[in-house]
């Protein structure tokens, strides 16, 4: 797979609720995923989780299993 984009949480503002970061594979941006999910759940704080890994068309190839209320 081509290039791919990491989406996390990120309320910095009232127009910004996310920041993004492109990866050069779906296993890069997915291991990066992983490694910070695992932060959030180790703190129980998921204000800047990862949620979504979108392919380049835009299309979720993945989505972060977040509990609900998180």
């Amino acid at each position: 797979m081509a290039m791919v984009t990491l989406h996390w949480r990120w309320k910095d503002s009232d127009e910004h609720d996310e920041r993004k970061a492109p990866y050069a594979s779906l296993d890069d941006a997915q291991a990066q995923a992983d490694h910070d999910l695992a932060l959030c759940v180790e703190s129980d704080d998921y204000s800047s989780a990862p949620v979504r890994i979108e392919n380049g068309e835009g299309v979720a190839v993945w989505t972060a299993p977040i509990p609900d209320g998180r």
